[in-house]
């Protein structure tokens, strides 16, 4: 039987004030042993530390008290004690690996002293990162391949071991005696967390939460959450459990319900971050990303929710971006965002980091000058690939896939440096063949037979192009380089993009619309209508020289075609 170590840390995040008149009478410590020697001031604190460990075979599950608590509230060492910190059980443990899913239940020590309710209550799985690349160097989150609570409410750098390192107070990550001797070295800055408050069930989703309680964890009472968790390819399954909290004393003693607190109380980020993901039509293929992806978050905070700002970004997708403000809704602000400047370079599944950012607030009172005091919320979206979406009815961007061409009339057409090139990678196109007697230098290369399946939609083919050939007469403006598309052997005409210039066979004066002269890479489209549908077409790329003149690079490099594409409209 193998046992898995998890060192877990949880943070119970209190704010709790100095003694004043509303307090005066809990100077007595709780215990005699227990002596007093801080007053503590309104904050952010770590109710307490624990290791765990897990039996997946049996299954079971271990708390192990690091630090119950080194918070002394006024007189009281709040969980130095293991009898008298938060009582911690688990039920209904299940494991799959690398799945683990389990209900957590923490009980408020003190049911006699109602002062000493806790607000936005959370319990921050701390795990060890090495996923950054993010705007701001500080945020590190573990990978896909590392522990993930895959039901988070949120994440946070509350109490994380790299920015608040132990320094014997109660304002900071704290190891334990019998802590995992690598804790301190977990890098995850930003940890995921589930929210503890009175209301909530174990599996209810925090938007049950009736917000006029503030997430009020009462003196006394027992809340539970469910955790999911996947703990990715780690060979030992290792975290830390931190149970975090925000507190301030009552205005009124004792206090009946959240409104006998101060305005404060309760954490200063906000305590929920919906992200939508309104569309997404990203796809990767052949080289190429297409589509768009729109998000809309939706913030709730308890306090100055105007105040917030969201930001997106994924590391391997696109930078940082400010959402914008879409509107209000009773408690609920939105915000909207279209992403931009992609930097995708294949197909997957995608992180995305989501800040909500309190702007009103300090800096995590003052523990991280500078730092964006924010809740984070990561998801995940994905860009479609590998193969082409269902309307596509072929595709070929000369790098990735294998068609097979065919040239005709020569052998100058060729695939090379991702493109169909009219040269073949040679320097000169057509030079060599014919005598200039007029119309013998043309060649086509055609994509293989394409099966255009029967539909009412119409065929749409688009490609990318650039060229420099032979520049037209000027008088008369005589095409002397001629390019064109044909299907089965018929012009056909651009309907979109580039379209074909006004020009004239040489000599002859007949009509030939087409393109000439130069073009940098550009894009054209030509739609087909429903006559296709139902047969087999070759599409052909035709270079019509006329002479053999000037057909060389340089100064003319003639004819690149790429990202061939034919499908259905709409």
């Amino acid at each position: 039987m193998r046992l898995w170590y998890l060192p877990v840390t949880i943070i119970l995040i209190g704010v709790f004030v100095s003694c004043s008149s509303p307090t005066e009478n809990f100077n007595q410590p709780i215990t005699p042993e227990i002596q007093a020697s801080q007053n503590v001031t309104s904050g952010t604190y770590v109710w307490g530390l624990y290791n765990v460990i897990v039996d997946p075979d049996v299954p079971s599950m271990e708390f192990i008290p690091l630090r119950t608590a080194e918070t002394e509230v006024n007189v009281v060492k709040f969980l130095q004690d293991p009898g008298i910190g938060p009582k911690i059980s688990v039920s209904n443990l299940q494991v799959n690996k690398p799945y683990l899913d389990v209900d957590v239940h923490i009980t408020h020590p003190f049911a006699s002293f109602p002062e000493f309710a806790g607000f936005t209550v959370r319990g921050v799985v701390i795990t060890d990162g090495s996923m950054g690349g993010f705007a701001n160097e500080n945020i590190i989150v573990s990978s896909p391949s590392q522990l993930r609570l895959t039901n988070q409410d949120g994440m946070t750098r509350w109490m994380n071991p790299k920015e608040f390192p132990y320094d014997n107070t109660i304002l900071n990550y704290w190891p334990g005696h019998l802590g995992d001797p690598n804790g301190a070295q977990y890098s995850s800055t930003v940890n995921p967390y589930k929210l503890f408050a009175d209301g909530l069930t174990d599996t209810d989703d925090n938007l049950d939460l009736d917000e006029n309680n503030l997430a009020m964890f009462s003196a006394g009472t027992t809340n539970s959450r469910h955790f999911s968790m996947n703990f990715g390819i780690q060979p030992t399954w290792t975290y830390q459990y931190a149970v975090v909290a925000s507190h301030d004393m009552p205005l009124v003693n004792p206090p009946t319900g959240p409104q006998d607190f101060p305005a404060g109380t309760v954490a200063s980020e906000p305590w929920r971050v919906d992200v939508i993901e309104s569309s997404n039509t990203l796809t990767y293929f052949g080289g190429s990303l297409s589509g768009e992806l729109i998000y809309d978050v939706d913030v709730r905070d308890f306090e100055n929710a105007d105040q917030v700002d969201v930001y997106l970004e994924a590391p391997d997708a696109f930078p940082r971006q400010q959402m914008t403000f879409a509107g209000q809704n009773g408690s609920v602000y939105s915000f909207n965002l279209d992403v931009q400047n992609f930097s995708i370079d294949k197909a997957g599944t995608f992180d995305c980091l989501v800040a909500a950012v309190a702007t009103d607030a300090p800096d995590y009172d003052g523990r991280l000058p500078g730092e964006e005091l924010a809740t984070y919320k990561l998801v995940q979206f994905d860009v479609e690939g590998d193969e082409p979406p269902t309307d596509w009815i072929f595709f070929d961007d000369f790098e990735t896939l294998d068609h097979i061409w065919v040239t005709h009339g020569g052998t100058w057409w060729g695939e090379i440096n991702g493109i169909m090139d009219a040269a073949g990678g040679t320097s000169c196109y057509e030079e060599n063949d014919g005598s200039g007697d007029e119309n013998t230098n043309v060649s086509y290369v055609s994509t293989p037979t394409i099966d255009i399946p029967d539909s009412t939609q119409d065929a749409l083919l688009t490609f990318d192009f650039e060229m420099e050939v032979d520049i037209p007469e000027e008088f008369g403006h005589f095409a002397w380089d001629m390019c064109f598309v044909r299907i089965n052997g018929q012009q056909i005409f651009p309907t979109g993009g580039a379209l074909y210039e006004d020009n004239f066979y040489p000599w002859t004066f007949d009509e030939m619309n087409c393109w000439t002269s130069h073009y940098d890479m550009t894009s054209t489209e030509f739609n087909l209508g429903t006559g296709y549908n139902g047969t087999t077409v070759e599409i052909e790329f035709v270079l019509d020289t006329y002479d053999n003149i000037d057909n060389c690079d340089p100064p003319h490099f003639g004819w690149h075609i790429d990202n061939v594409l034919l499908k259905f409209a709409g």
